[in-house]
């Protein structure tokens, strides 16, 4: 068997796109799913796989990999685990080659109170958020401009289980009311000011900043479609170029602030109103569902970032395309079906099925198939 380049923590939709992203520039990887299934175990592209009760002792996978402390590249798909490997990032450190350089400061901008300070105090611009607890005086939430987006200021599986995402709150009754239903969850949420515009007026900016400090990589991506519409993730998204120079300098500007390093998703949403574009919340030290995007239209920021953690010199970036879209179609459906887009901006793209590949069908072919067969139970 070919030896190992890189582990992929996850087995889902987003760690089966850094497995095709790596693939291509013929980096041999293994996909490690401590849920036990997920279309990337299902990839041609994941030379090893395997399936563990839990987030794994670093030595342990080493040993289970059949791989030697510092062989292998360690790339991360799950909140979760990024949660607990920052805090203990020097034990996975000396197993594997990381982006972990700035784990302290990666686990305060997991905290969407922590990371609005973060934006307030290096004067990135961010809609004004406030943090919400089962302690505060919610009569003083009667002095907030709505609407808002209500969500959780931390990830919590309980929280997950009974609530949604995020929530768009367009009155003060309907706020006290799931705050009050939220209650018995302890976790604090906070409540950020709603941005005006279409699901499409939402952007991303992928960037890459190595061990040196410099910045590697940046790709800037455009959401189409959502789902759920307006507070949901990525349906649809495409490149865009137009805005990289902008966003790619606002984000340079928030992280070299801090010193940041390693790999780093951010949010972005263009106000309708004058056009400015205002941070929403990073994804931090993981990839994301969009991510994909990037590899899709030239941009090999993944394995830029590979080559930086195994010490290997990372080629000048080169400029990228907006030639194709990324869709999950059932997602997609659905959302134009709750809120008809009034523009579609992937029409003039070549359509990607995020999950299906002529080149690595199984992936699709698992999860078409058990879409179709839940379909088909619940219609006897």
């Amino acid at each position: 068997m070919a030896e190992l380049n890189a582990i992929i923590l996850g087995g889902g939709l987003n760690a089966l796109g850094v497995v095709r992203a790596l693939a291509a520039h013929g980096v041999r990887c293994a996909v490690v799913s401590h849920e036990g299934h997920g279309p990337a175990l299902h990839s041609r592209h994941a030379l090893q796989t395997l399936k563990s009760g839990g987030l794994p002792e670093p030595s342990h996978l080493v040993s289970k990999l059949g791989v030697r402390n510092g062989q292998c590249a360690l790339f991360l798909t799950e909140e979760n685990d990024v949660s607990a490997i920052t805090v203990q990032a020097d034990r996975w450190n000396t197993c594997f080659r990381t982006y972990l350089f700035r784990p302290d400061l990666a686990h305060r901008l997991l905290s969407k109170t922590e990371c609005d300070q973060l934006a307030t105090k290096h004067g990135a611009p961010a809609p004004k958020t406030i943090t919400v607890t089962a302690d505060t005086d919610h009569e003083r939430l009667n002095t907030l401009r709505l609407p808002c987006v209500l969500k959780p200021a931390l990830r919590n599986d309980a929280y997950s289980l009974r609530f949604s995402k995020a929530y768009r709150i367009d009155s003060h009754s309907e706020l006290r009311k799931l705050l009050e239903q939220m209650r018995e969850i302890p976790v604090p949420m906070i409540i950020q000011e709603w941005i005006e515009g279409e699901d499409s007026d939402i952007y991303f900016n992928l960037l890459y900043i190595g061990r040196s400090g410099k910045l590697l990589r940046s790709f800037v991506g455009r959401k189409t479609l959502c789902w759920p519409p307006a507070v949901g993730g990525t349906a649809a998204c495409i490149a865009a170029p137009e805005h990289h120079a902008e966003l790619t300098l606002i984000s340079q500007r928030f992280l070299g602030s801090m010193d940041f390093r390693g790999l780093i998703g951010i949010e972005y949403k263009r106000d309708a109103r004058d056009g400015a574009f205002y941070l929403i919340e990073p994804t931090v030290y993981r990839t994301d569902y969009q991510h994909e995007i990037a590899a899709l239209n030239g941009s090999d920021w993944l394995y830029a970032a590979y080559l930086d953690m195994m010490q290997y010199d990372v080629p000048s970036e080169k400029p990228y395309s907006r030639s194709r879209s990324w869709i999950d179609y059932p997602a997609a459906r659905y959302s134009r079906q709750m809120a008809p887009p009034n523009i579609d901006h992937t029409r003039n793209c070549i359509p990607t099925d995020a999950y299906f590949r002529i080149s690595d069908p199984l992936p699709g072919l698992m999860h078409y198939g058990r879409l179709l067969w839940t379909r088909i139970s619940a219609h006897p």
